[in-house]
């Protein structure tokens, strides 16, 4: 019996535990950098804006609702694989996840803010560095991944720059 008690001990101890690690780093309710960057790929090349819309906060949204419509994502889409070709696939490399902390916190709050128009202030956020390419049979355009992962009322967004 003792047994049996020390080891619900240790799960239940390993499982706080990692509830903590997810905290620390993010991805609560499975809201990974890498699983919202996949959303947002995915959401570009099917045009999809529920997808899109989903991984931003909603202040982001509302301060460009023209760049969340379905005509808009299909002839961006199409711009796009008018210049790298019909077989264009994106991608992205995720390279460092930086926490922000005191001042950058509060500096990449008031950007955010003064950018979008908003009041919201993120109680977390990283810094994402990484590249987000486009690759077709015409061209390859790697880009600077700009992006910030930001924690709203309990939950994680992108704010892609």
């Amino acid at each position: 019996m003792k047994k049996l008690v020390i080891v619900l001990l240790l799960v239940v101890s390993f499982c706080v535990g990692c509830d903590k690690i997810k905290e620390i780093i993010g991805g609560d309710d499975g809201r990974t950098p890498e699983a919202l960057l996949d959303k947002y790929v995915d959401g570009f090349m099917t045009s999809d804006p529920d997808k899109l819309r989903d991984v931003v906060p909603d202040f982001m949204y509302k301060a460009m609702p023209e760049k969340f419509t379905k005509s808009y994502l299909e002839e961006r889409f199409e711009h796009e694989k008018n210049h790298f070709g019909d077989d264009m696939k994106a991608s992205y490399e995720l390279k460092e996840k930086k926490h922000l902390e005191g001042n950058d916190l509060k500096d990449i709050n008031q950007k955010i803010q003064d950018y979008f128009k908003t009041n919201e202030t993120a109680s977390d956020c990283y810094y994402l560095d990484g590249t987000m390419t486009l690759t077709g049979s015409k061209d390859v355009d790697p880009d600077p991944l700009d992006s910030y992962y930001c924690k709203y009322d309990g939950t994680w967004y992108l704010i892609i720059g």
